[in-house]
């Protein structure tokens, strides 16, 4: 359960496709390029700029769809911060399980496999268990 101010949520939900176009914009960012993720989409559009408004790589998230907020932080990462996003992105999808209709998720509505939910369910642990 998550919870923020007068926003509220359950179980996170996390697609497939989210996290492939999170590696997308990762190699994007270290070929130089600023990147977009999840823009126009619902929810929160996230904003990695390498050179911001100060002249250093800000963060900016804008709210459109939802509290109509914009958020710009201006950040100084590490040297290995590409690397270190990398590897906290293989171990989510280490992690995370698809969920699957008889599972009690619903499958979306265009059938693309890649867009499929994904949850928590410690898949490391249900292949030692051979499950």
């Amino acid at each position: 359960m998550t919870s923020a101010g007068t926003r509220r949520g359950g179980e996170a939900v996390l697609y497939a496709s989210k996290l492939e176009s999170w590696a997308d914009a990762l190699d994007r960012l270290d070929a130089g390029e600023d990147v977009a993720w999840m823009e126009m989409s619902n929810g929160p559009s996230l904003f990695i700029r390498l050179t911001g408004e100060h002249d250093c790589p800000e963060v900016v998230v804008e709210d459109e769809s939802g509290s109509m907020v914009t958020v710009r932080v201006p950040i100084v990462p590490p040297d290995d911060w590409i690397a270190d996003h990398r590897e906290r992105l293989r171990q989510v999808r280490d992690y995370w399980i698809a969920v699957t209709p008889a599972q009690g998720a619903e499958p979306p509505a265009d059938g693309d496999p890649v867009r499929a939910p994904l949850r928590a369910g410690g898949g490391a642990a249900r292949r030692r268990r051979g499950v």
